[in-house]
């Protein structure tokens, strides 16, 4: 017969404190951590006293080489309640970290955290994110905006030298011939959609779409006549006949 195995207080895990509330957002890094990454990640709990619980706080990030913060390495004003873009630490020993609590952006720091402190490993790995703490983003596009002036010259050569693309916008000005003829494309939509159209709305917005694409890249003025329409419909309240599936919208006959 084997002997029994005994689980003891020696099967314990160290204690971690950025565990301590699961169910919330807990500091980081922990009190008297040592880090593996340098700089680490740092966030904290949204309510001074109450872990889990939200509130219209702002805050001040301190970061220093000694506990009563008169050797400031960071002093940092943020809405929020992590920042990860810290140049990396240099030399040994503690480095000691506490956060202040305002109720709003501008109001006297109603609550300090505790100080808490780490050591940076000396094998730890480096991660300079400085540069993200205010990157430009003037000469980068938009993610999701497709057409640019960039863009649009290249989707017209595109459009000219490759035969499907071309087959394909050509299916596309026909289908949007179609739509500028129809009854609600010249006498406008409804005011509101709180009653039927001459077509289900979803189907109007998709023919919107294709007649916006079109003009997009021809600029024909035959078009132009999108823009008014497609605003009429951006007017319409959330409730109406045109809101999306779940909020009063109408629903495709063909799902039943």
């Amino acid at each position: 017969m084997s002997e029994p195995v005994l689980i003891g207080a020696s099967a314990l895990l160290p204690d971690d404190p950025t565990t301590h509330f699961s169910r919330a957002v807990n500091f980081a890094p922990g009190d008297g951590e040592r880090v593996d990454l340098n700089p680490p990640r740092f966030r904290w709990c949204y309510h001074p006293t109450r872990p889990g619980e939200g509130g219209d706080y702002t805050f001040r990030f301190q970061v220093a080489r000694d506990a009563q913060f008169q050797k400031l390495i960071h002093d940092i004003d943020t809405p929020f309640n992590f920042y990860n873009t810290l140049p990396p630490f240099q030399g040994s020993g503690p480095v000691f970290w506490r956060v202040g609590y305002r109720e709003g952006a501008s109001e006297p720091i109603v609550h300090w955290s505790d100080t808490r402190s780490f050591t940076v490993s000396a094998d730890a790995q480096t991660w300079d994110r400085a540069s993200m703490a205010a990157p430009d983003f003037s000469k980068i596009g938009h993610p999701r905006l497709l057409f640019s002036q960039k863009t649009l010259p290249d989707l017209r050569v595109l459009i000219q030298k490759n035969e499907d693309a071309r087959n394909i916008f050509e299916r596309m000005q026909s289908d949007a011939m179609d739509v500028i003829a129809s009854g609600w494309w010249v006498s406008g939509l409804p005011a509101t959609d709180t009653a039927p159209a001459a077509e289900q709305y979803y189907q109007i917005a998709n023919k919107l779409v294709t007649v916006a694409f079109v003009y997009t890249l021809t600029q024909d003025k035959k078009y132009a006549r999108v823009k008014d329409l497609a605003l009429t419909f951006a007017r319409y309240q959330k409730g109406g006949l045109s809101s999306p599936e779940g909020a009063g919208g109408e629903k495709d006959a063909n799902e039943d």
